[in-house]
């Protein structure tokens, strides 16, 4: 979920590819959000980045 959304996916492509509710996605990286302590998908991209020192 987390890969997705970094490379950019909405949440609506998200719950389809992994076959759950958008509200569930939503709540779901909100809580990795909060638990890597970034603020959103350009963080998250930029985290899991391969040179990032995170990796």
């Amino acid at each position: 979920m987390a890969a997705l959304a970094a490379a950019g996916r909405t949440n609506p492509e998200i719950a389809r590819a992994l076959q759950l509710s958008s509200r569930l996605v939503e709540l779901r990286l909100t809580r990795i959000y909060r638990k890597l302590t970034v603020t959103g998908r350009g963080q998250l991209a930029e985290l899991m980045s391969p040179g990032s020192a995170a990796s």
